[in-house]
């Protein structure tokens, strides 16, 4: 779709007194945008309480420009006036400052490429601090065609609720092609007698075991706490063992929980859940060294001098003791939104930081962390902090993209951020996705929107969940899973995706050299033969990314069919962590 191009902005000028005698203006009122996100409609104007969106859809017919007039108020809070954006297609189209408590009109003209455009009114610097609240509102949208150009059409709100499935039809076939093409590699088996000649008709069934591309969720702490073996704390568990191949930790490892007390650093949660997602087989990844929006209050009192030794010292302890448990680590965290430290020790401190990671196991792969970036505008900023940490040197080896939904997410801008991101040529990891939506298909919606897109693009190295479950939730609302572990909307989506839509299930029969192939996903692959005499035989094959391809040689009378093994819970704390 061609690029939408603003041609001028002019700012707090009265609505008609610009506008062409020839135009017919369309004005969309509050009520007829089709989605309000964290926003309450009343008296014929929308009152964003958050960061939020109103979006409905229009036709254009033609490229000729358009005059846009919103109708807006702010109340100034937290030191600064509230900001309006205008998103067409996710993409940012005008910015302004309401800086007025009374209604005003905010004018900009732009050409639209011809078709069928989402259209945003956003509210994206909200405030609430000491009692000052920044708030934004807006009663309408008028749109102007210039003169001879044919007016532009309002979507109702079954045509909208069609281009939306329309578009999300087509998302599907599009991530389903790239998902053919990227996750999946060729297997190959050969089906032999004891004498080594081929068997030919032998049933050959793959079923997929395990997937290698990561599927995670963050960990809550007080359910791997010494002695958490209440049926509550095992349920919790035995549901993460389920679901994901790969997890975080939510706050164990942060500084302030790991070192409340200078000196005094508590290891025992976080080598708890290192030792049982290791003994599952789950990839565990820490999260984070540094925060420093959430600092220990002793390390804020340090002076400069004694902070950055704090920090040296950290992160050469935490990375050294977990050497071989977890090999990956958000540095520091939100460094867009959160910038004491560089403001108090220089810009150098995170190239330190990572040193004393790197020092203490070379392995670790280490990642910089932020949000806005698929779900807001804060991408030009964070490819350029970035960029300029790797011009100086910093040791980045992955980039982590936070992903917050409140509401239905923009397919084309996720994926224009995750293309951009990939020039870095590092891994991108979503790293803490949730969606908070009071229509819970809207939240299946979002959930499957995110997913296709990021394990459709070759720069996704895993998607992590913010947290699965409502009662251990930090918003309870966007968990997939109920209290009672039965499976919301979005659960339902996430298990369809990951064990139907993208988990192998192939079957047929050896041809007259022994050979049955496929497609498979990587990961490991359970393969069963079952010639037409004698007794089937399971064997376990893994199908890399690295190598693209497998081939496993299988004789029937060598090895008989495997045995389930029981289902424990391995946590026992009587043990002291395997390195």
């Amino acid at each position: 779709m061609q690029r939408i191009r603003p041609l001028i902005l002019a700012l707090g000028l009265s609505a008609f007194s610009i506008l062409p005698s020839a135009a017919n203006p369309l004005t969309v009122a509050v009520s007829n945008f089709c989605e309000i996100s964290k926003g309450t409609v009343l008296n014929d104007a929308c009152a964003f309480f958050e960061n939020g969106s109103a979006t409905c859809a229009l036709r254009f017919f033609d490229e000729k420009p358009c005059t846009f007039i919103v109708v807006a108020r702010g109340d100034r809070g937290c030191g600064a006036w509230p900001e309006l954006k205008v998103r067409f297609d996710g993409e940012e189209l005008f910015k302004t400052r309401i800086a007025s408590a009374d209604w005003a009109t905010y004018t900009f003209v732009s050409a639209v490429a011809t078709g069928t455009h989402t259209v945003s009114v956003c509210f994206e610097n909200d405030c609430l601090t000491d009692g000052e609240d920044r708030n934004l509102f807006f009663s309408g949208l008028t749109i102007l065609p210039a003169a001879r150009a044919d007016d532009p059409a309002l979507l109702t709100a079954d045509e909208y609720q069609a281009f939306l499935d329309d578009r999300h039809g087509a998302l599907i076939r599009e991530t389903e092609e790239r998902i053919e093409a990227i996750r999946k590699g060729n297997l190959a088996v050969k089906v032999l007698d004891s004498q080594g000649h081929p068997v030919s008709n032998a049933r050959v069934t793959v079923t997929q075991a395990r997937h290698e591309f990561p599927f995670g969720t963050a960990l809550v702490s007080d359910l791997f706490t010494p002695g958490a073996n209440h049926p509550e704390a095992i349920a919790y568990r035995a549901q993460v063992k389920k679901y994901f191949n790969h997890a975080v930790t939510e706050n164990a490892l942060k500084w302030p929980d790991m070192e409340p007390k200078k000196d005094e650093v508590h290891y025992e949660v976080v080598d708890a859940m290192a030792g049982w997602c290791r003994a599952n087989g789950i990839s565990l990844r820490g999260h984070c060294l540094f925060w420093s929006c959430f600092m220990p209050e002793w390390a804020n009192a340090l002076s400069d001098v004694d902070l950055r030794f704090a920090i040296m010292r950290r992160a050469r302890n935490v990375v050294g003791h977990y050497r071989g448990l977890i090999n990956e680590f958000d540095v520091s965290n939100e460094m867009l939104h959160c910038t004491n430290l560089n403001q108090r020790l220089g810009d150098s401190i995170f190239r330190q930081m990572c040193a004393e990671a790197s020092g203490a196991n070379p392995d670790a792969v280490l990642y910089v962390n932020d949000y806005g970036i698929l779900e807001g505008d804060e991408l030009g900023r964070y490819e350029d902090q970035i960029r300029h940490l790797l011009e100086m040197g910093a040791p980045v080896g992955g980039i982590g993209v936070q992903a917050h939904f409140s509401g239905a997410a923009d397919p084309g801008h996720i994926q224009r951020s995750l293309d951009s991101l990939a020039k870095f040529n590092l891994p991108v990891k979503i790293t803490e996705f949730d969606c908070v939506a009071a229509d819970e298909a809207v939240q299946a919606r979002t959930l499957e929107d995110v997913y296709r897109i990021a394990f459709a693009h070759e720069a996704v190295d895993g998607i992590l969940m913010w947290g699965f479950w409502e009662k251990r939730h930090w918003k309870p609302e966007a968990a997939i899973l109920r209290a009672d572990f039965s499976r919301k909307p979005s659960g339902e989506m996430y298990e369809q995706l990951v064990f139907s839509n993208w988990w192998t299930r192939a079957e047929g029969q050896t041809s007259a050299e022994g050979l049955f192939s496929c497609r498979a996903f990587f990961g490991d692959l359970n393969v069963t033969v079952k010639p037409e005499t004698g007794s089937e035989v399971r064997q376990k094959v893994a199908l890399q990314k690295s190598a693209g391809e497998a081939s496993v040689e299988i004789r029937l009378a060598e090895k008989p069919a495997e045995t389930s093994k029981p289902d424990v819970d391995p946590l026992d704390y009587s043990k002291p962590v395997q390195r």
